[in-house]
C-alpha cells in the first residue's frame, strides 16, 4: 500500500504533506513497527507474543541475528521457568520463530531440530496443526520429501487455509516421488479449494514446473481483489 501511495498519481495530492515521506518509507514504517513493540514490552516482559512481533520486525529490517538472539533468548527462559503469560498459546510459535530465522541462515540441522521440537507442544491446549505444516514444508524444501509425506500423517483437524498448505506440500513431494496418485489427489483439493489459499496453490504448481498455469492464477489472484495482496 505504501509503495501504491507513493508512485500512482491518484495521491499527488499527498505528496508534498509534511512527514509524508516518513508516513510511506516502508523501512522507517518497520522501525516504527517495532519501536511500538519494543515499548509495549517494557510493561509486558513475560508476552512471548510481543517477543515474536519484535523478532518478525527485526527480520524484516534485516536484522537477522539480533531476531534469533531474540527468539533465543526467550526459549532459554522458558526454559528456565519464566512465566510468560501466554506460553501455553505462543511457546510453540516462539521454536517456529527461532527455526525459521535459523533456516534462514543455512542452519539447516538447528532449525529442523526447533521446528520438530515445537510440534510436540500444544497449539492452545489443542493439538499442534500449525507446527506440524510448517516441519513438513521445511522438509519439502530441503527436498526430504518422504519425510515431508511422513510428518503430514499425524496432523490434526487444520482450518481450511492449513488444509491447503497440506496439499500444497502433499502434490510437491508426491510429484517429486513419482507418486502420481497422491500428487493427483492434492491437486484436485487444491483447484477446488484455492481461494482459500491461493500462495498454497501457486507454490504447488510452481514445484510442478506448471509455469503456465502458475502465471494464470497470478493473474487471478491480482485481478480478484480478496487475494491481491496475498
Amino acid at each position: 500500500a505504501r509503495i501504491r501511495i507513493r508512485t500512482s498519481s491518484d495521491f499527488e495530492a499527498l505528496w508534498l504533506q509534511p512527514g509524508f515521506d516518513e508516513m510511506t518509507d516502508p523501512v522507517a514504517g518497520e522501525e516504527a513497527t517495532l519501536e511500538r513493540a519494543m515499548q509495549r514490552a517494557e510493561s509486558h516482559p513475560l508476552s512471548l507474543s510481543l517477543v515474536g512481533q519484535q523478532v518478525r520486525s527485526l527480520t524484516r529490517l534485516g536484522r537477522l541475528e539480533e531476531a534469533t538472539g531474540l527468539a533465543e533468548n526467550a526459549i532459554q527462559q522458558l526454559e528456565d521457568g519464566e512465566p510468560f503469560e501466554d506460553a501455553d498459546a505462543r511457546a510453540n510459535w516462539i521454536m517456529n520463530e527461532l527455526a525459521i530465522r535459523l533456516y534462514a541462515q543455512n542452519r539447516r540441522e538447528e532449525a529442523n531440530q526447533w521446528m520438530e521440537r515445537s510440534t510436540t507442544l500444544s497449539e492452545s491446549g489443542n493439538t499442534n496443526v500449525s507446527q506440524v505444516i510448517n516441519y513438513a514444508t521445511m522438509l519439502m524444501l530441503q527436498g526430504e520429501h518422504e519425510q515431508a509425506l511422513r510428518t503430514l500423517e499425524g496432523v490434526g483437524r487444520p482450518s481450511d487455509y492449513g488444509e491447503m498448505w497440506i496439499q500444497s506440500v502433499r502434490a510437491c513431494s508426491g510429484h517429486q516421488l513419482g507418486r502420481t496418485e497422491v500428487r493427483d489427489e492434492a491437486l484436485n483439493r487444491l483447484e477446488d479449494g484455492w481461494g482459500d489459499n491461493p500462495p498454497a496453490y501457486q507454490r504447488a504448481l510452481l514445484c510442478l514446473d506448471e509455469m503456465d498455469a502458475a502465471a494464470e492464477l497470478m493473474l487471478d489472484r491480482l485481478a480478484a481483489t480478496p487475494h491481491r495482496n496475498e
